[in-house]
């Protein structure tokens, strides 16, 4: 299997913060599960700086659709 390329690992628990995040780093991938973007990672599809790992933010964890 193919290494991973070299990359900061960021997990916020809390919404605003990913968004700091999100909006301070440049070269960021968000990780929401990891079956996608890891073996793109491995391919040298994408090679982000940053990772932002959402999976504990609660507020994320649903899509809901609403009427307007």
């Amino acid at each position: 299997m193919k290494p991973l390329p070299y990359f900061e690992y960021h997990r916020p628990i809390k919404y605003i913060n990913a968004l700091k995040l999100l909006s301070s780093l440049d070269n960021t991938k968000i990780l929401a599960g990891g079956t996608d973007l890891l073996p793109q990672m491995r391919d040298n599809v994408f090679n982000p700086d940053h990772i932002i790992d959402i999976n504990n933010i609660t507020k994320l964890s649903n899509i809901e659709e609403k009427d307007k």
